[in-house]
C-alpha cells in the first residue's frame, strides 16, 4: 500500500492512487470492498496514463486522486468516453466523474493525462 499510494473510501467511491516506487512504469494489485484487480501508471514525456482493471467483483468510482500536475484528462471505459472534470489539489489532481460508475469484471477505466 505504501508503494502504490492506494486508498479507497467505499461510501464516497473515492480512489487515490499515487505510486511512490517507479511512478513512470508502475503496476500493482488492489483489493476493494467488493472486488480486486490491478492499478497501473505509465509516464512518457509530458503524458501520463492510469488504468484500473477489475479482475473479480466490482468497484464503484466517483472521484480519482492522482499524482500529476496535468491540465487535461480523457477518461474512458472500454474505449467509450466518460464525462469528467479535472481540478488541481495540493497533492496532485482530482478527477470527478459526472456520474459515479461501477466497473465490473473485465472492465478497465483509463485516464490519459496531458
Amino acid at each position: 500500500l505504501a508503494l502504490s499510494g492506494y486508498e479507497y473510501d467505499g461510501p464516497a467511491a473515492h480512489l487515490r492512487f499515487t505510486p511512490r516506487h517507479t511512478p513512470e512504469n508502475f503496476k500493482s494489485f488492489f483489493a476493494g470492498p467488493e472486488g480486486w484487480g490491478t492499478l497501473s501508471q505509465t509516464r512518457h514525456g509530458g503524458t501520463q496514463t492510469n488504468q484500473i482493471t477489475i479482475t473479480e467483483g466490482r468497484l464503484r468510482i466517483a472521484r480519482l486522486h492522482l499524482d500529476s500536475s496535468a491540465k487535461a484528462a480523457r477518461v474512458t471505459v472500454g474505449g467509450k468516453a466518460v464525462a469528467a472534470n479535472l481540478r488541481p489539489t495540493v497533492k496532485g489532481i482530482e478527477i470527478a466523474l459526472a456520474a459515479p460508475l461501477t466497473l465490473a469484471v473485465g472492465q478497465t477505466l483509463r485516464v490519459a493525462l496531458a
